[in-house]
């Protein structure tokens, strides 16, 4: 495997498992899944501002 440094670009394939209202959730890349969580997720607390969100 090659070693990266911080900051590098690298193109890889990446296969979307999972999508909600449009937008991808849960991925899998070189055949490891990864959980996306995006900015404007609330953690099940609807009601909380999440990172002075409005």
């Amino acid at each position: 495997m090659i070693e990266r440094k911080a900051g590098e670009t690298m193109t890889k394939v990446i296969k979307i498992l999972k999508a909600r209202n449009g937008l991808p959730t849960k991925i899998l890349v070189e055949g490891e899944e990864y959980a996306l969580v995006h900015k404007n997720y609330i953690n099940g607390n609807k009601g909380k501002v999440k990172d002075g969100q409005k």
